[in-house]
């Protein structure tokens, strides 16, 4: 397999000099250096380039953010003197002037292809056209329009984020950062810039309708939503760069501080109906607070992350130079090494060349001395060793007759199995072990070429293959240092898995060739098993091994991945160390008595993890027993079926309770309704069923939107639950209108075991009121 894989390798080496091997060697590794190098130099670059671009991003950010601002002013003001207030009518000259220098600024560092796009250009528009038609507009209107715009000046913001690769940041810190920067900040002062507008009108009016309370509670439950994901971005920048965590934990905590005040404020002020602060004032407080947002983000947040940038600027060119000096210093240190390998090789080599040419001239004194430690050296060592080899043959010449003597004599008492053969492949001699072994006599195999044809099987190139390897072995001693393992078909029909090796033993009338085959079959199958153990005991499942007394011997790694418990911790002590006290001393007994009588249990339990967290599994054990019948270990397997738990709970609710209101449906009425009709026909009790119906329902969904008649629903619902016994059922049932439009409207109850109709009556009268007074 090797020869095959490196075939084309080994077949250009051995056509090659080792000079033109030593250049074909060094010319792969410029190439392979010179690859990696610009790689190298390629990928750092590119993220140099990449924050080098962020930064111009970060500064194209600022004027936007300015632009924003002013224009969340603008709405504030505009809406509070269209709601009356005439007093803050010459400050919005003096913000228009900033919001065009914004404009202005943009315009000026914005690229080409940018400023002629579609979605700046109708930004300048929109703003030019809303700057000069808010004085004829309502103050919900200008809110409104002034809301859209401040929304796509963000949306537009985002865009240039994500042109300038600012979203796209590798460092988990300054991704955090910027996201806050582009998304979470922004969106959080913009929803303080709602309510800001929206109360300064409502203030200069010293009045509020139903529809803008509402609108003021969405605003503060938006606003309250956009603290939340602000305060974890900056907590996430803060634990992973600890640099920067104590002034983002001081600038988090005073940004959701002076939120909070602004929604006390509103609270208490305005959505109260109190009016005590003016709309000055309360434009005032609210924008302080917003620009006191801005501030942190402009002195704060937005030079934190240009700092991050930077650095991650400087750290990249200083890899990009230190990888560049290495490559360098491989580049020179490399090649000297392959001259001096080179060298050395060749000086080797050609004195082993002079050494062999004198030996072959009959000099029988020559020897080799290289003064390496390499693979050379055991060459010229093997070389010195023939020569010793060949001096001891002249000086020491055996009788052949002695010889074979002494070896039939060896062989015949060898409990191996051994093969005798000519250097003409003819098989000489058979010891009684290889008779017994193989069933083969020497008169059924007197040759190799019969030997094959009998014991290797109907596959012919199976038979072609195992011949070489027998050709090698036999005729040129090949495996003398490196045995062959390969399979025999016996004389009985069945296949033993030999391991052969082979020598060569000289003598006068020519050389004879011993092969000894020792029968390995029983050792291939003990592997075989180990590694079916091995791969058995590494399933997905958990197993845990145990010896008769419980004490854990072995477990795998789904153990580990279930349990929370390593190997070693596990190891030593016993299963109670999972035990979750949910199952009682009676389940125990029992399972040991099942373990006793049938050899194996099965069941659920429920177990402790390490961390502490109880889980239910799916376990079975069976105990492993010797001869006598007695047990000597436990091998218990089990899976964690948390997750099929919790399909079944949810696929259980999702049948029977309503979702909204959690109450029993349609399904869980009409069974737990036939089951009371059957226990009071058979106990002669009565049972009452009523039902409430919701009017005008469908006039709130319509006016207050959906969520209002959720809310409401889930309220009714609550009212009537608490107003039934424990037996009771309260259900909702949705029914269709001729149009197929689901309604909600309607809840069922059933009352058992009542003793008189009034008695259902006055259930129904006290239900009714309680639970449809709205408060």
């Amino acid at each position: 397999m090797k020869n095959k894989l490196f075939a084309p390798a080994i077949v250009l080496m051995n056509r090659l000099n080792f000079t033109r091997k030593f250049i074909v060697l060094g010319l792969i590794y410029f190439v392979a250096i010179a690859v990696v190098v610009y790689g190298l130099y390629a990928s750092l670059n590119q993220v140099a380039r990449t924050s080098q671009r962020q930064l111009e991003g970060l500064e194209l950010i600022k004027p936007i953010s300015r632009a924003v601002q002013f224009m969340q002013q603008h709405c504030g003001l505009s809406t509070g003197v269209l709601g009356g207030n005439e007093a803050m009518r010459s400050a919005i000259d003096t913000k228009e002037i900033e919001i065009a220098a914004a404009f202005d600024l943009i315009a000026q560092q914005l690229p080409a292809g940018l400023i002629l796009s579609e979605d700046w250009t109708r930004l300048k528009a929109d703003w030019n056209s809303l700057r000069k038609d808010w004085p004829h507009w309502t103050a919900d209107r200008s809110c409104t329009l002034h809301t859209d715009l401040v929304d796509r000046m963000l949306v537009f913001e985002a865009h240039i984020a994500d042109d300038y690769a600012l979203t796209f940041g590798s460092d988990i810190d300054a991704f955090y950062l910027i996201d806050t920067i582009i998304n979470k900040m922004p969106q959080a002062l913009e929803r303080l810039g709602q309510i800001r507008a929206l109360g300064t009108g409502i203030l200069a009016k010293k009045q509020i309708s139903a529809p803008q309370q509402f609108e003021m509670g969405v605003l503060i439950a938006e606003l309250r939503h956009e603290l939340n994901f602000l305060v974890i971005n900056l907590e996430k920048t803060g634990r992973f760069n600890p640099q920067i965590q104590s002034p983002l934990s001081a600038a988090t905590k005073d940004i959701v501080d002076s939120m909070n005040q602004v929604i006390d404020l509103v609270s208490s002020d305005i959505i109260s109906g109190h009016f005590v602060t003016s709309s000055e004032d309360y434009f005032k407080t609210v924008t302080a607070v917003i620009d006191k947002g801005y501030r942190q983000m402009a002195q704060l947040l937005l030079p934190k992350a240009e700092a991050l940038i930077t650095t991650r600027v400087q750290h990249t060119e200083n890899n990009l130079h230190l990888y560049l000096g290495i490559a360098v210093l491989l580049l020179l240190v490399v090649p000297y090494f392959f001259i001096g390998i080179y060298y050395a090789m060749v000086g080797s080599m050609r004195s082993l060349i002079r050494s062999a040419r004198v030996f072959a001239s009959g000099d029988m004194d020559e020897c080799i001395d290289l003064g390496t430690r390499d693979e050379l050296r055991e060459v010229g060592d093997s070389f010195n060793e023939m020569v010793d080899g060949f001096n001891a043959l002249l000086a020491v010449r055996l009788e052949d007759k002695i010889i074979e003597t002494r070896l039939r004599s060896i062989i015949d008492a060898s409990p191996i199995s051994m093969v005798v053969s000519d250097d003409r492949q003819n098989i000489t001699f058979l010891n009684p072990a290889f008779i017994q072994t193989f069933g083969y006599a020497l008169e059924d195999i007197p040759t190799l070429a019969d030997w094959w044809s009998k014991a290797a099987g109907s596959d012919p190139e199976y038979r072609k293959s195992m011949a070489a390897s027998w050709q090698g072995m036999v005729v040129h001693s090949d495996s003398q240092f490196n045995p062959v393992e390969f399979s025999i078909q016996c004389r009985s029909g069945s296949t033993k898995t030999v391991l052969a090796n082979a020598s060569l033993v000289e003598q006068a009338s020519g050389a004879v060739c011993l092969v000894a085959l020792y029968d390995i079959t029983w050792r291939k199958q003990a592997e075989a098993d180990l590694r079916i153990a091995a791969i058995a005991f590494d399933i997905q499942e958990a197993m845990m091994v145990t010896d008769a007394s419980q004490v854990i011997l072995k477990v795998n790694q789904a153990f580990t991945r279930i349990t929370g418990y390593s190997a070693e911790e596990a190891v030593g002590n016993t299963p109670a160390l999972l035990k979750s006290g949910h199952q009682d001393a009676k389940f125990y007994q029992t399972m040991w008595e099942s373990l006793a009588r049938d050899g194996y249990w099965q069941s659920e339990i429920w177990n402790r993890r390490k961390c502490g967290e109880i889980y239910p599994e799916r376990i079975t054990i069976t105990a492993v027993t010797n001869a006598e019948g007695k047990a000597t270990n436990y091998i218990a397997t089990f899976d964690d079926i948390s997750k099929y738990k919790k399909a079944e709970e949810t696929i259980h609710d999702l049948v029977f309770y309503d979702s909204l209101t959690k109450l029993p449906n349609r399904r869980l009425l009409l069974e737990r309704l036939r089951h009371s009709i059957e226990v009071e026909r058979r106990e002669g009790k009565q049972l009452a069923v009523m039902m409430l119906d919701l009017d005008r329902f469908k006039v709130i969904n319509d006016s207050l939107g959906y969520v209002a008649g959720d809310e409401l629903l889930q309220q009714v619902a609550a009212r009537i639950a608490s107003r039934l016994r424990k037996v009771d059922l309260v259900a909702r049932v949705r029914k269709v209108d001729l149009l197929a439009h689901l309604g909600g409207d309607e809840f069922i109850m059933l009352l058992e075991d009542i003793t008189h109709t009034e008695d259902a009556a006055r259930v129904a009268e006290h239900i009714r009121s309680y639970a449809l007074t709205a408060g």
